[in-house]
């Protein structure tokens, strides 16, 4: 999936061939050409005759947002973003939206003496993605079962994407960990409620009431909540957490104040929630226990957050692999009462957070929370969601 558009129209396109056939010279000069085993990859070639970089009101702080399709800031910002893998749309003058990614780095673009942020002219290359079959996706055998259970299949892009966010987990050993896994952000709604750890009805997520749904940014509550069948003990004991060895995690994308949690289960006794900020600028969590930890100084709900218990007497809070407060938390039995919810805690009332991931897991090392994150963000950036 195209995770932004190449929005710099200011430049002349040329387009470069490759050499898709293997040549055979025989004799008296006859030449032989192979049919192509794939589809081709043309470079397009982009020659800038300038542009241009704006100071902020900030002194040597770059503007980026000023006249943005000349602005060579906001190009370096984009080729940042993109870097030399990931795909997204150009505006070909005459073949229409071309799904492409850079080919080459961003060159350096040198400043005219006395131009007033004026740049040298300069060249990009961009490389074609060509659009293959749902058949043409190598799956692992885990990724190949999530993407079958979708009632939509999912772009070849996405595919690949899915099949190489899995992959990662696996080979940093964070699969066994996890258990059970929502990718929010998705192409279709029905996707968004399927366990990637293990596929089935079981443990797939339902909708209860209305929700938004944005293919890039996920799911936002509106009066409602996205449920798992399974009661917080049930899934606790589903997900191989133990009362007192038990984590789940939440992205949020959105800085919102609420007085609901954005996931969990507000049963007692050994009841599960996180708000990420209420209107004390508090974040409130609750794991495996009646006791909540409250945590003072939060100004922005935005970020992967992580609730860990690993004793009997104490919780955890991580927001972004940052331990951000801990603290007394008397142990509980988890609650038999449910469902676990997404987007609610004990009643279906609105968090109005944006969620792009949520589950449960065991909990984690600090290299583990590093390793996570990092596969994470690399897979909501790829769907083109928001995510810092």
């Amino acid at each position: 999936m195209p995770a932004g558009l190449f929005n710099f129209p200011y430049h002349v396109c040329s387009d470069e061939y490759p050499e898709s056939s293997t040549r055979v010279r025989f004799g008296q000069g006859y030449e032989f050409a192979s049919r192509p085993s794939g589809p081709e990859q043309r470079v397009f070639i982009l020659n800038f005759p300038a542009m241009w970089f704006y100071e902020s009101t900030t002194p040597g702080v770059l503007d980026t947002v000023t006249n943005a399709e000349r602005n060579a800031g906001t190009l370096q910002q984009f080729y940042e973003t993109m870097q030399l893998w990931q795909t997204f749309d150009y505006p070909h003058p005459t073949r229409g939206v071309v799904p492409v990614r850079f080919q080459k780095p961003l060159p350096p673009l040198k400043g005219v003496p006395l131009g007033n942020g004026k740049t040298e002219p300069f060249e990009v290359r961009l490389i074609e993605e060509p659009i293959l079959s749902q058949n043409d996706v190598a799956y692992i055998r885990e990724a190949r079962e999530i993407v079958e259970a979708f009632d939509t299949p999912p772009s070849n892009m996405l595919g690949a994407l899915i099949n190489y966010t899995t992959g990662r987990l696996i080979a940093a050993k964070l699969w066994p960990l996890i258990t059970p896994l929502y990718m929010l952000a998705s192409h279709t709604l029905q996707s968004t409620l399927v366990n990637w750890k293990d596929v089935g009805p079981v443990h797939d997520l339902g909708v209860a009431g209305t929700i938004t749904f944005n293919a890039q940014q996920g799911l936002t509550g509106t009066n409602t909540a996205v449920a798992n069948n399974l009661s917080a003990r049930q899934l606790n004991s589903y997900s191989r957490n133990e009362q007192n060895n038990a984590a789940f995690f939440v992205w949020v994308l959105n800085n919102v104040v609420s007085t609901y949690p954005c996931i969990g289960h507000n049963g007692t006794p050994g009841g599960i929630s996180l708000n990420p900020r209420n209107g004390s600028n508090q974040a409130i969590l609750q794991l495996n226990s009646t006791t909540l930890l409250t945590v003072a100084g939060i100004t922005d709900a935005r970020g992967l957050w992580m609730g860990q218990r690993t004793g009997s007497g104490t919780i955890e809070l991580y927001k972004d692999n940052v331990l951000v407060g801990s603290g007394p938390a008397t142990s509980e039995a988890v609650s038999s009462a449910g469902p676990f919810r997404i987007l609610g805690g004990g009643s279906a009332q609105s968090t109005a957070h944006q969620l792009a991931l949520a589950g449960m897991c065991a909990p984690m090392t600090a290299a583990q929370k590093t390793a996570f994150r990092k596969i994470m963000y690399d897979h909501l950036k790829g769907v083109g969601a928001s995510v810092i």
